[in-house]
């Protein structure tokens, strides 16, 4: 009785592996078949070998290894993720999977389970630059910019031959941060490394854009500007009872013009943005003498003029529009009595106060189509005169140009 059971068993056991063998024959058939057409990269014939490698045996680490790689190669990064999943954890292992699948969990966005492999790999050694590259693709995405320069770096120093890579992305990681003159620098030496390449013809590209973000961003902007003027009336005659004392006289004068700005550096980084202004506008004649109506002397200089103009512009940009309330305050003088002046006629600051103006303007301004700005603005502002040596006497009640100013705009 147990001899014949034994002997039963055996012919159970050969029949079994008569069935399944050709499915392990087929299965190898499948792979050998697949590997070929993927050698001559014909990619979508190749699929479907490994797809029918893999039902044959879906404990093959090989097959699965190549079918997820194909698709990745194919771009399918969803459906090559299992498959390098299982290439990394059936047996044998297969070390070099472990990149193309941390590579597929960055690129559909899974970072949480990327950088669990990318821990695997740095405990194991496996290909320690590409995973340092991934590592800083990843960090970068996560938006930790510095430590992403630190993995490529650390890249580029394990495998020289990923420098150019490396170099692209630590300009690009430099850029997203701020820092605008080093990424100019990388982008450059991206170039440098081989000036041949289609990533050195987009680093190109992205040095000039760079190189026109700095212009745009600098935080001061100075400019100065003089100029000479010649007036053959210096003031226009009036009319009715209003004499000009000195119509007709002609007269130099050089204008000196100052401009100055500062806008902080977090405005280019943040919604909130404020910057300063100063202007500085300054008319001096040449000393001229001249004759009065009243037969009294007298010098052009006397219409000498300043005007100083201080503005702070804070403000905070939305997604689709912004606002900002520029306030001003200005100042302007005449010349004033030389004969209180330390430096006599070549003092150009002996000014006297002539009229103040201080104001806010809030401003709002929105897309209106994708290449026009709509503007609109609502401002209040006090000007306020003060009497002068020109104009010695009180103003009366018909002469009183002390105001509020209201205004508004749409553009």
């Amino acid at each position: 009785m147990n001899r014949f059971k034994s002997l039963f068993q055996v012919v159970i056991f050969l029949i079994s592996l008569c069935l399944l063998s050709p499915l392990y024959a087929s299965g190898e058939e499948f792979l050998e078949k697949g590997m070929k057409e993927f050698k001559e990269e014909n990619y979508e014939e190749s699929l479907a070998y490994f797809q029918d490698a893999r039902k044959a045996d879906p404990t093959s680490s090989i097959a699965a290894y190549y079918l997820g790689l194909t698709y990745k190669i194919l771009e399918d990064h969803k459906s090559a993720t299992p498959h390098l999943k299982d290439a990394v954890t059936l047996t044998p292992k297969i070390k070099e999977a472990l990149v193309e699948l941390i590579d597929s969990l960055y690129q559909i966005g899974n970072l949480k389970e990327a950088k669990e492999w990318i821990d695997v790999g740095e405990k194991e050694g496996i290909q320690p630059a590409r995973v340092q590259f991934l590592k800083g693709l990843i960090l970068s995405k996560e938006g930790k910019y510095m430590d992403a320069v630190a993995a490529f770096e650390k890249a580029k120093s394990l495998d020289p031959s990923m420098a150019q890579a490396a170099e692209f992305q630590i300009a690009s990681a430099y850029t997203k941060e701020g820092k605008l003159k080093e990424a100019q620098k990388r982008f450059r030496s991206t170039i440098s490394l081989d000036p041949t390449t289609d990533m050195a013809t987009y680093a190109k590209d992205y040095e000039k854009m760079v190189a026109e973000k700095i212009e745009r961003e600098r935080p001061w902007r100075f400019s100065i500007g003089l100029n000479y003027k010649y007036d053959t009336n210096v003031v226009a005659k009036g009319s009715g009872q209003i004499v000009d004392a000195i119509s007709g006289h002609e007269g130099s004068a050089l204008n000196l013009s100052l401009r100055l700005g500062y806008t902080f550096p977090f405005s280019f980084k943040t919604p909130f943005n404020l910057s300063l202004q100063y202007s500085l506008f300054a008319e001096r004649y040449f000393p001229k003498q001249y004759t009065r109506a009243d037969g009294t002397t007298g010098d052009l200089s006397e219409y000498n003029n300043m005007s100083n103009v201080l503005s702070a512009i804070p403000g905070y940009n939305f997604e689709k529009w912004s606002l900002s309330f520029p306030i001003t305050y200005m100042y302007n003088s005449l010349q004033a009595d030389k004969r209180n002046s330390f430096l006599g006629d070549l003092n150009w600051w002996n000014q006297t106060r002539y009229l103040e103006q201080y104001g806010i303007t809030p401003t709002a301004r929105f897309m209106v189509t994708k290449n026009s700005v709509g503007e609109v603005s609502f401002g209040i502002a006090k000007k306020r005169y003060f009497e002068t040596p020109l104009h010695p006497e009180p103003f009366t009640s018909d002469e009183n140009r002390n105001a509020f100013v209201w205004n508004t705009g749409l553009g």
